[in-house]
């Protein structure tokens, strides 16, 4: 069959190797790393790479993450204090 037979693995179709990124990472890290590599997306491991990862991390996630708190500063911009 063609799996039985194919000598090619995932790690020889990577390019490039996957990016991982830290939990604990802020957001604005994880986007500088994504910068710096000229990547879109990351793995974050629970502890090590070679741990298994807790998820992965993209650039909607950045925005989506971000929108949400422009969306917190204008509302605390507009309940009087």
């Amino acid at each position: 069959m063609f799996l039985a037979e194919s000598r090619n693995c995932v790690d020889r179709a990577l390019h490039p190797p996957p990016v991982f990124v830290r939990p604990d990472h802020t957001l604005c890290q994880v986007a500088y790393v994504f910068a710096e590599q000229g990547v879109t997306e990351a793995a974050a491991p629970a502890h090590h790479p070679a741990d298994q990862p807790v998820g992965v991390i993209t650039v909607p996630h950045l925005l989506h993450a971000r929108r949400h708190d422009l969306t917190e500063e204008h509302h605390r911009e507009r309940v009087p204090g």
